[in-house]
C-alpha cells in the first residue's frame, strides 16, 4: 500500500481478505488468513473504505478477484487443518481423488479488491 504522499492525484488498488465474510465467521480462529506474521491486518469493505478516506481517497470500484489455486496447495491446507479439527476424512479423500497439478477456482468469497482514487 504505497502512494506518493505529495501527489495531488493517484489511484490505490488493494486486494485483501474480508474478515466479515461468512467463511471467516464460520471458521473463526481457524480461518486460514489468521496467520501472523504473513497477514497482520484484516479488513471488511466498509472498514477499508473508512481507512483510506482518512488519506483522501474515495472508492471507485469493488469486486472479487477470479483467483485460482493449485490442488496440491489446497490439499496441503486441508491436511494442515485436518490435524487441528474434524476435516481429517475429507482431507484423506481429497488427497486420494484430486491430482496435485489440477488448477481449481478459489471457492470462497473471503477475498475482495477495491480501487480508490485520491479526491
Amino acid at each position: 500500500m504505497t502512494f506518493a504522499a505529495g501527489s495531488p492525484h493517484g489511484w490505490w488498488f488493494i486486494e485483501t481478505w474480508n474478515r466479515d465474510d461468512w467463511v471467516a465467521r464460520l471458521l473463526g480462529r481457524h480461518w486460514h488468513e489468521y496467520s501472523p506474521p504473513s497477514v497482520l491486518h484484516w479488513f471488511n469493505p466498509d472498514g477499508l473504505r473508512r481507512l483510506v478516506s482518512e488519506f483522501g481517497f474515495e472508492q471507485v470500484a469493488i469486486g472479487r478477484p477470479r483467483k485460482r489455486l493449485n490442488a496440491g496447495h489446497a490439499k496441503s491446507l486441508l491436511r494442515f487443518h485436518a490435524a487441528r479439527n474434524h476435516f481429517g476424512a475429507f482431507a484423506t479423500l481429497a488427497d486420494t481423488l484430486v491430482p496435485d497439478r489440477l488448477i481449481l477456482p478459489y471457492p470462497f468469497t473471503d477475498l475482495f479488491w477495491a480501487l480508490f482514487r485520491r479526491r
